[in-house]
C-alpha cells in the first residue's frame, strides 16, 4: 500500500541522515580534545594576573611527536618559572611549546602557566586557541584547536 511505501521511506531517510551525521562527526572530531581555561591570581601588587590552565585527552589509539603552542594574550606578560607539573619545552617572545613523545588511547595531561599585565584591561580579552600537532597511529599529521576563552573585566571568566 502507499502508506507502507512512505513510512518505509521515511525510515531509510532516517537511517541515511543518521549514517551521514556519524560519519561527519567522525571526519570534524579530533583525536585530541584541548580544552582550555583560566582563573583569576592574587598578586600583593593588585596587578591584573591569570592562570591559563590546558587540558590534553587523547581520545583514540597511540598518537605520537605531539606538540601543543600557546600564544600568550595580547596586552600580557609570562610570568617566568611559574608553570604547573610541566614546563614548556620552547619559550619564545609571545609563545610557548610543550612537547610530548607519546600518548596513549585515553591519556590526559595538564599544564598551566601564569601571565600578568600592567594595563588595565576594559571589556574583555580573548585568550587566543591553544593548536595541537600530531601523528596518529596511521602515519597522519593531524591538528587539534582548543576552545576559545574570554577574561571579563567584570573579573568573571567565561568560555566559549
Amino acid at each position: 500500500t502507499p502508506s507502507n511505501s512512505s513510512a518505509a521511506s521515511d525510515v531509510y531517510k532516517r537511517q541515511l541522515l543518521i549514517i551521514a551525521f556519524a560519519i561527519y562527526k567522525a571526519i570534524t572530531t579530533s583525536q585530541l580534545e584541548i580544552k582550555k581555561s583560566v582563573t583569576k591570581v592574587k598578586t600583593k601588587s593588585g596587578l591584573f594576573a591569570s592562570k591559563i590552565i590546558i587540558s590534553l585527552k587523547n581520545k583514540g589509539g597511540p598518537i605520537s611527536n605531539v606538540k601543543v603552542i600557546d600564544r600568550l594574550p595580547a596586552f600580557t606578560e609570562l610570568l617566568p618559572d611559574r608553570f604547573g607539573l610541566l614546563k614548556p619545552a620552547e619559550i619564545k617572545k609571545r609563545s610557548l611549546v610543550w612537547e610530548f613523545p607519546r600518548l596513549e588511547k585515553a591519556e590526559e595531561i595538564i599544564f598551566s602557566y601564569i601571565v600578568y599585565s600592567k594595563v588595565s584591561i576594559l571589556g574583555k580579552l580573548e585568550i587566543p586557541r591553544a593548536i595541537a600537532t600530531f601523528i596518529n597511529k596511521a602515519g597522519e599529521i593531524k591538528e587539534s584547536f582548543s576552545n576559545k576563552v574570554f577574561i571579563l573585566t567584570d573579573e568573571n571568566y567565561s568560555k566559549v
